[in-house]
């Protein structure tokens, strides 16, 4: 018997080493304890010197392999393999079919990684019953080994290994596949090939769990250690919320009791759960046990993972921190906001608004930060906006300040000195410059200066302050005391803007009260 064989079939059927099962050509069989089961025994085995069986499970309630044992002790009929063999592939199970000693079937299970033993039998049990054999044993027997009233842990049952006496041509424990008797080596390709991880087995065998996030997915599967268990629950309670709405409190307790080595005490189990079942409360991806267990690819695709949105906010990482808020009484407000040490610049209507606030980050940090709800980012502001910093501003850094002084500059191109009783001067309106004229408002006269509004505007983009535009730019000449009205031209009207001139020809813009039809 070749080594590399010897040694690639001990590994498929490694199981616990305090004790494994001898069996004997004349029907003897015993308990071997406390003697390493070697390569040499699998040897034996493989030869049909003597057989062996393997305990499959170990002390920390994992194991290896395991099997449907479909009996046919007795008299009862052999079982007939290909009809089995058939019923295993049409169903798609990760299983390989041998004959056992006693003319029934054994339904190998072999995993990747150790894999927790109630898994393995649930698996097991839920696809015997699938393929009409419910009831029947599975290996491991015991989903953990207990300890004796004097304190040493029990023993395991042990199973009957395939493939006794391999290179006898007329031996009986042979696997079947595609309806025919292979040898041992392409027994062990297959097996090989069909080994499961434990989300895998969740996934494959319990259709509760298809849609959990992967994560979750391998705390099932293989437990949780004990330094994570309060947070493994409160995830496992983010699952069970969406996925079980009516039931999700009791298979938050029931799954407390079997994934974790030592549970959780009741009260402290009741007060995660509790915790953990608040409104829009989310899987905690960044954090152990998540953290090492993620795949937010697949995640994003499952029923009950994480949200593309979320999937993007851990790409991206935590939202930066935000932190003194300084006012600016400019005219209208802005506001200095820190990014993680940066200044950004804001007006009142982008740091209401977060997705506004990322977009000033991403155009003045040149920095994508992640997506919040904008309900969270109102619970940051809030404490930002108690303790935020007014900064006084001198009246030429606000917009109606620059308006003014623009405007000055502007109208001071008329000859203020003027009466403004000559009519004809108006056709200076349109070449663009402003004029003196006499105003008649009821039974009062005053000299004002005329404008075009585009005349003004042009003047503006001249003197490279076009960024006073729209309605920032009319709501500030509003605000600065400018009115407006119809005033013939020759034989036509048009519209102007206006503003008094004091006795002194000073020009009065401030304190003008705005009309409401302006």
């Amino acid at each position: 018997m070749k080594n590399e064989l010897v040694e690639r079939f001990m590994s498929l059927f490694r199981g616990n080493d305090r004790s494994f099962g001898r069996f004997f050509h004349d029907g003897h069989m015993e308990t071997i304890k406390d003697e390493e089961i070697t390569i040499g025994v699998f040897e034996q085995h493989l030869i049909g010197e003597t057989g062996v069986g393997v305990v499959p499970i170990m002390d920390n309630s994992t194991c290896y392999f395991g099997a449907i044992d479909v009996d046919a002790h007795g008299d009862l009929p052999d079982i007939d393999l290909e009809e089995l063999e058939k019923k295993v592939r049409e169903n798609d199970l990760p299983l390989t079919v041998c004959r056992s000693k006693s003319g029934g079937a054994h339904l190998y299970l072999f995993g990747a990684e150790p894999l927790k033993a109630p898994l393995v039998r649930t698996a097991l049990s839920k696809w015997a019953e699938l393929l009409g054999y419910n009831g029947c044993e599975v290996f491991p027997k015991q989903n953990v080994l207990l300890k004796n009233d004097d304190n040493s842990m029990q023993l395991g049952n042990w199973i009957n290994l395939c493939y006794f006496d391999a290179e006898n041509k007329e031996q009986l424990r042979y696997s079947i596949e595609g309806g025919k008797k292979v040898p041992l080596e392409y027994f062990l390709d297959l097996a090989e090939s069909r080994k499961m991880t434990g989300p895998v087995l969740v996934e494959r065998s319990d259709v509760d769990h298809k849609g959990a996030p992967p994560c979750i997915q391998k705390m099932i599967s293989n437990g949780v250690a004990d330094g994570h268990r309060n947070l493994a629950l409160y995830n496992l309670v983010v699952y069970l919320k969406q996925a079980y709405p009516e039931t999700w409190k009791d298979k938050a307790f029931d799954l407390n009791s079997k994934i974790f080595d030592l549970p959780l005490l009741h009260a402290e189990a009741k007060k995660v759960v509790s915790s953990a079942s608040r409104r829009d409360y989310r899987y905690k991806c960044k954090e152990e046990p998540c953290k090492s267990r993620c795949n937010s690819q697949i995640c994003i695709t499952r029923k009950f993972g994480i949200t593309p949105d979320e999937n993007n906010e851990m790409a991206l990482g935590k939202p930066p921190g935000f932190d003194n808020l300084r006012k600016i009484t400019t005219e209208p407000v802005k506001w200095l906001m820190a990014v993680d040490g940066q200044d950004i610049v804001l007006a009142t209507t982008e740091l209401m608004d977060y997705r506004r606030v990322r977009e000033s980050v991403a155009d003045r940090l040149t920095r994508l930060i992640a997506p919040m709800k904008n309900e969270q980012w109102q619970g940051i502001l809030h404490p930002l906006m108690q303790q935020a910093t007014i900064i006084d501003a001198p009246d030429e850094a606000s917009i109606p300040g620059i308006v003014r002084a623009k405007l000055n500059s502007f109208i001071r191109k008329a000859d203020l000195k003027s009466d403004g009783k000559d009519t004809k001067d108006r056709e200076i309106l349109h070449s663009g410059a402003p004029v003196v004229q006499i105003r008649k408002d009821k039974d009062q006269e005053d000299r004002v200066v005329y404008f075009r509004g585009q005349d003004f505007v042009d003047f503006l983009k001249k003197n490279r302050s076009e960024e006073l535009k729209g309605s920032n730019l009319w709501m500030a000449v509003r605000a600065a005391g400018v009115n407006h009205c119809k005033l013939r031209v020759g034989s036509t009207s048009i519209r102007v803007w206006y503003v008094p001139i004091s006795d002194d020809n000073l020009i009065e813009l401030e304190g003008v009260e705005i009309k409401d039809e302006f």
